[in-house]
């Protein structure tokens, strides 16, 4: 799956810019943002994508990205 389809699709989602997604830093935002993109980080890793390399495109550490594809398979009730 190509970054911008998954993009397009949770943006669509959430109500959120794709900019609003992709931003490297959150600084107190909603909690709702969080959870988009960890939908996303999601989506990309359940496709095929490594968490690094989810991470270098959006200018992120790895485990940020780990964190939040957890935390987002915790609300759903899936396991990794």
């Amino acid at each position: 799956m190509r970054m911008e389809r998954a993009l397009s699709s949770v943006s669509s989602l959430y109500g959120y810019k794709p900019s609003e997604i992709t931003a490297a830093h959150q600084k107190g935002g909603p909690h709702r943002l969080a959870r988009a993109r960890w939908h996303f980080w999601d989506m990309l890793h359940r496709n095929g994508w490594p968490y690094a390399e989810i991470a270098r495109r959006l200018g992120l550490h790895h485990t940020s990205v780990i964190y939040g594809v957890r935390k987002h398979n915790e609300e759903k009730g899936r396991e990794l």
